[in-house]
């Protein structure tokens, strides 16, 4: 499994259901490479949401938005998680912050850890010290101090080609390993990259970030979504629709 593949599995707890997020009203276009977006305006700020492409999440998981705010007056300003808001018919949603992404990647990957540990531990047959006479220098440890006490005997003894599962699995695992450690390391760098952080942004300047909202547990489909930015008294509101792929959707 790629980094990209554990980092939708993390965010998005896949599953045969599809949901595909819109913009709606008379503000909708495409950006440069043809996904759909929705821009509004008011007193210094210009506006752009582009919600991710199909995002494949369970109802109660989560959806991606890619926001772009623009500085169009002539004081800096400040932008943040805090100026951002999200609501459905079913109330508010929470806007997924920085540290608990970090914090479910941690986890996530401290879970993948211990499952490799618990396939090493019980990868050793349990089984009385016995048997192998040959060299072990490739071998765990743990394996040597079962099999050191001297040559092959009895029904218990293990053998050549069992100490060579042993050592090929005890490599798999090791791969496994450093698959998650590179896992780990690179949806971190992407949480830092993409998460919603307070920011300054001069005149004229572009600041971009990514918004992951919570959808409700109890979601019916189509569900409008309205998402406000409220800074210094401006409030500009984007509306999102989120249905299931393949729903009708104009009724």
């Amino acid at each position: 499994m790629t980094a990209a593949s554990f980092w939708w599995v993390m965010l998005c707890a896949l599953s045969g259901t599809t949901l595909e997020v819109r913009p709606t009203g008379d503000r909708v276009g495409v950006d440069s490479i043809g996904r759909a977006a929705v821009m509004v305006e008011g007193g210094p700020l210009r506006l752009v949401v582009i919600p991710a492409d199909k995002a494949p999440i369970l109802s109660g998981g989560r959806i991606e938005l890619l926001l772009q705010v623009t500085n169009t007056g002539t004081s800096t300003i400040a932008i943040g998680p805090d100026q951002f808001h999200a609501s459905s018919a079913l109330g508010r949603l929470q806007l997924i912050s920085a540290g608990q992404l970090t914090a479910e990647v941690r986890d996530q990957a401290k879970h993948q850890r211990q499952a490799q540990h618990n396939a090493y531990r019980g990868s050793f047959p349990d089984t009385a010290p016995t048997v192998f006479s040959g060299n072990l220098s490739s071998i765990p440890s743990t394996t040597s101090a079962r099999t050191s006490y001297g040559s092959t005997s009895g029904s218990n003894a293990m053998s050549a080609a069992e100490v060579v599962r042993i050592r090929r699995q005890r490599e798999d695992i090791k791969a496994n390993l450093q698959r998650i450690d590179a896992w780990e390391k690179q949806s971190l760098e992407l949480i830092e990259s993409k998460a919603l952080r307070p920011v300054e942004i001069t005149p004229g300047a572009h600041w971009r970030g990514t918004a992951f909202l919570q959808l409700p547990k109890d979601a019916a489909w189509p569900l409008p979504i309205q998402l406000t930015l409220r800074e210094g008294g401006q409030e500009l509101q984007v509306q999102l629709l989120a249905s299931a792929l393949g729903e009708d959707t104009t009724r």
